[in-house]
Order: structure tokens, then C-alpha cells, then sequence
């Protein structure tokens, strides 16, 4: 049971970022007319960059207790 509800939690969590950044992307194109594949490449670097801090700041932190 436990299992099955931790599985539907993260498939929503997941899928809920992509909706966000969708909505993003979309209103991007729309007010500035950016290009669909540029702004794929925006917040592909963004992620990549947040994941890497995020990874980063933990370490030192478990380094520095």
C-alpha cells in the first residue's frame, strides 16, 4: 500500500514539473516570440545548473557537521 501511494506521489511530482515549465515555454513564446527550441535549451541548463547546486550544497553541509 505504501508502495503504491509513494509511486503515484512521484509520478505526480514529476509530472507536475513538466506542466509548470509547459506553461512557462508557452507564455514565453507568446509574449516575446522565443523560439520553442531555445527556451528548451534554457531550462534544460537551469535544471541541470539547480540539480548541481542542490547536489553541491548538501555535501557540504553533511561535510561541515
Amino acid at each position: 500500500m505504501v508502495f503504491k501511494l509513494s509511486s503515484l506521489f512521484a509520478l505526480d511530482a514529476f509530472g507536475g514539473g513538466f506542466v509548470v515549465q509547459s506553461f512557462a515555454a508557452y507564455w514565453f513564446y507568446l509574449r516575446f516570440g522565443v523560439n520553442p527550441g531555445t527556451l528548451g535549451a534554457i531550462f534544460f541548463w537551469a535544471n541541470i545548473f539547480a540539480g548541481s547546486r542542490r547536489s553541491w550544497h548538501r555535501g557540504w553541509r553533511r561535510a561541515s557537521a
